[in-house]
Formats: C-alpha cells, sequence, structure tokens
C-alpha cells in the first residue's frame, strides 16, 4: 500500500483499537515459545507498532529491528517499547522496506514479514527479496504470512482506507515457492483465519536459508 494510506490509517486510528496491537498471532507466538524461531538478532519487515518486534525482544532475542513506513507507526511501536521496557534492544525506523541500505551489512538471524509481501508492487518484489536475501545469515530464518485465495483464484483484491484504495495481492504455494526457491527451504507452514475478511484465508511460512 501506499504511504499515504498507512499514514491515514495509524493517524487517526487509537492504538487500543489497531487489530495486530491487540494479538501476536498465535502461530508466530507458538513459534517463538516453542523454541523454533529463536537467535539473537531480528527484523521485523512492516512492524506496525511493533508487538511482535517488542515480543522476540521478551523472549531471547538480544537485537530487534522494527521497519515500518509509516511515521505514526513506528511513533506507537517506540511508545510500547517504552512500556513493556524493552526499548534497550529494539529499534525502530521510518522506511520503505524494499530499500534497506541503511542497514548497511547488518544480518540477521531471524527476518519476520507477517503481512507485507502481498501490499508490495508486483514490480518491487525482486527488490523487496533481494533485500531479505542480502540480509539473512547463513541458515537464517524467515517467516512470512500472506492473503491467499484458494476458492475463486483471484489475483488480488481492492481494500480502501479513507477514500484511497490500494491493491494487494494474493499467493499460493505454488507462487511462493517460485518466489524463494532459490534462496529458502520452507520448513514449515500453516493457515489462519483473518478477522475481518471471511472470503480470504492467511497462508504462512517458515523458511530457512538455503
Amino acid at each position: 500500500m501506499k504511504t499515504s494510506c498507512w499514514e491515514k490509517y495509524y493517524g487517526k486510528m487509537p492504538l487500543d483499537q489497531i487489530p495486530w496491537q491487540r494479538t501476536r498471532a498465535d502461530w508466530f507466538k507458538h513459534s517463538v515459545d516453542s523454541g523454533v524461531v529463536k537467535g539473537k538478532t531480528a527484523l521485523d519487515l512492516g512492524c506496525g507498532t511493533g508487538k511482535k518486534s517488542i515480543y522476540l525482544a521478551q523472549n531471547g532475542f538480544e537485537k530487534v529491528i522494527g521497519v515500518d513506513i509509516s511515521p505514526s507507526a513506528i511513533k506507537y511501536a517506540k511508545e510500547n517499547a517504552n512500556k513493556d521496557k524493552t526499548k534497550n534492544n529494539t529499534e525502530f525506523f521510518v522506511h520503505d522496506v524494499t530499500n534497506l541500505a541503511f542497514l548497511g551489512d547488518q544480518k540477521f538471524d531471524f527476518i519476520l514479514d507477517w503481512a507485507v509481501l502481498h501490499c508490495i508492487e508486483e514490480d518491487k518484489r525482486e527488490d523487496y527479496i533481494s533485500q531479505i536475501v542480502e540480509h539473512s545469515n547463513k541458515e537464517s530464518l524467515f517467516m512470512l504470512r500472506v492473503f491467499s485465495d484458494s476458492n475463486t483464484g483471484k489475483d488480488y483484491f481492492i481494500d480502501t482506507i479513507d477514500e484511497e484504495t490500494s491493491k494487494v495481492s494474493l499467493f499460493n504455494r505454488d507462487l511462493i515457492d517460485k518466489l524463494f526457491v532459490d534462496y529458502f527451504t520452507i520448513i514449515e507452514h500453516n493457515r489462519s483465519q483473518p478477522r475481518t475478511k471471511d472470503n480470504l484465508c492467511f497462508i504462512e511460512f517458515l523458511m530457512r536459508k538455503k
């Protein structure tokens, strides 16, 4: 989605009404709690209010960087980190996730994309994926959540925020395999139901860098 869409959303929405502020997402949380997802450094792409970044910092990660395109989201993330006493091992930055040059040569043990790829324009997917690969350690873990629609076969849907529309892409397992097969091996996958879009589902993947 466009920067303006997300800034309108976060700018007008009270923190306690933002859906992902009130949940850490079951599969993500289970993967961390069970020790499947572990490491010392993590990168949270499209971190929103920072709740998943903070959860990683509370569960063994010594350094977690969250990136989001919305300044209001990053403001919320910093406030959450301060409240949850994780500001010493979390950092949050306003930036476009398709260009992570500001990270320099930093690499991470775990990279999270919890519902970002499906908002990225198709012609920028390759750039985005190359950034993930570039900032991954050897055998790093990468977790991905995207919208899917196995019933109608559509490629996308149109989402609207304050009368501004954006295209949200839909994915299936074959397309994820095609996009990531050269770089990552899928080791686990899951399916979950969105709260607000009954006709769609989420498909979620945990991958290991080759």
